[in-house]
């Protein structure tokens, strides 16, 4: 599949690394270029006595270079696909060590595909499940007092003004592995330093925690999907071999956006695809820890083939990606403001702790109203998240109305990538 400057630029690990690649997109700097099929390779001129050898396996795309870089894909990896993208590498035949590397890569595959399941002891398994149940069943008891407390004092408490009034309750329930219901008093706490409107703000992640404790209190009483909702929200996961298997879709999949951010040291990382048979979106989740790198799969503006499996839930969005070969994008058709509003108001109805959705809006403008900027398409206007800087769209676009992709999470809008007469252009 074809890719573009864009694309490969949205692959570097930080603005220095996609600087320096720059910076190597010239056949000046090379002493040897190639590529064919299934990949690409050249040999760069560096400091050390022999020029760095680099390669990409396009399949995925996986970089290999032997500079001492830890920086994941390296200056040289983005400086050869820059390269690539831009047609400057011939076709010829591999070297010996792109061929020892590709195998290698193979070896390591099969040795994971035939590696024996290993056997779990249902006893022990079932204890650590019953005792994980204890403790978060008495996190949920703590933390309902707390929040009792809170709405009884009311929200004028001087504590609330103080971090600490919410990161200890958030560590406590750490303890009790209860990490949804962590994240959630964490945001309670956000909402305070938010700004003019924090008291409407923290008032409604309040009734949505109260409303999940609630739900934990009466499970058994839950539809089965809306009980997958409640132990998820509270932080419970599903291993990608426990997807029930009538949930796997087989679809044309397109990459229109990804978020990325850092809580409690883990810095997560949601992709959003849309499978052009099935019409549905779904949600990939994908975390780093201690600043390891995130496997690169999922690249926004590309496209595949795939098998993906949705994750239970009352209105499934979450999913993990089971197999996938390369292919054009095809992007959603966009819609109108309204027609996303209706279908996310859907959603939450559904499932009440749905905290983003994918909009793909059709030929909307950028516009502001006392400060604020908003996505405004005829009658109607999304407020902009107040951490997006709209310049570049501006400059994308002209003003010309364009189509926009992007998260909604009830409040503000995040662009995350835009149609423009220039093609696909990741934000």
């Amino acid at each position: 599949m074809p890719w573009s400057t864009e694309q490969v630029l949205g692959l570097a690990p930080d603005p220095a690394a996609a600087q320096a690649g720059r910076g190597l997109a010239s056949e000046s700097k090379w002493v040897s270029l190639g590529a064919d099929d299934a990949c690409v390779w050249g040999e760069a001129k560096g400091s050390a006595a022999q020029p760095y050898q680099t390669c990409i396996d396009l399949s995925e795309p996986a970089f290999k270079c032997n500079c001492p870089s830890r920086k994941f894909p390296c200056k040289h990896g983005l400086g050869l696909f820059l390269l690539f993208a831009e047609g400057k590498c011939r076709r010829g035949n591999r070297p010996q060590w792109v061929d020892e590397w590709l195998g290698k890569r193979a070896e390591k595959s099969a040795v994971k595909a035939a590696k024996p399941k290993v056997e779990v002891d249902p006893e022990a398994q079932a204890k650590r499940a019953a005792k994980r149940e204890d403790r978060v069943a008495a996190g949920v008891a703590d933390c309902e007092v707390w929040l009792r407390d809170l709405i009884r004092t009311g929200f004028a408490s001087p504590s609330l003004s103080t971090p600490r009034t919410f990161e200890g309750v958030a560590a406590r329930l750490v303890d009790a592995q209860a990490p949804g219901l962590a994240r959630m008093v964490r945001r309670m706490g956000d909402a305070v330093s938010a700004g003019p409107g924090w008291e409407g703000r923290l008032l409604e992640r309040a009734g949505a925690l109260y409303l999940l404790l609630q739900a934990h209190a009466r499970m058994a009483e839950l539809p089965q999907d809306l009980q997958d909702d409640v132990r998820q929200a509270i932080g419970w996961t599903v291993k990608k071999e426990d997807l029930p298997k009538d949930a796997e879709v087989t679809d044309h999949w397109t990459v229109l956006g990804q978020a990325t951010w850092t809580e409690d040291r883990i810095t997560t990382q949601r992709s959003w695809i849309y499978g052009a048979g099935s019409q549905r979106w779904a949600m990939v989740l994908a975390f780093s820890v201690a600043g390891s790198p995130f496997e690169i799969s999922l690249v926004p503006g590309t496209g595949f083939d795939g098998r993906v499996a949705y994750h239970p839930s009352a209105y499934p969005l979450r999913a993990q990606v089971l197999e996938r070969a390369g292919a054009a994008p095809f992007p959603p058709p966009p819609k109108s403001i309204a027609e996303c509003l209706d279908h996310f108001a859907a959603g939450l109805a559904s499932n009440p702790w749905t905290d983003s959705a994918p909009f793909a809006i059709a030929e909307a403008t950028l516009g502001k109203n006392c400060g604020r900027w908003l996505l405004i398409q005829a009658r109607h206007a999304l407020p902009i998240a107040a951490s997006f800087s709209p310049w570049q769209l501006l400059a994308l676009s002209g003003g010309q109305p364009t189509s926009i992709f992007g998260e909604w999470d009830g409040h503000t809008f995040r662009p995350l990538s835009a149609q423009t007469e220039a093609g696909f252009c990741r934000l």
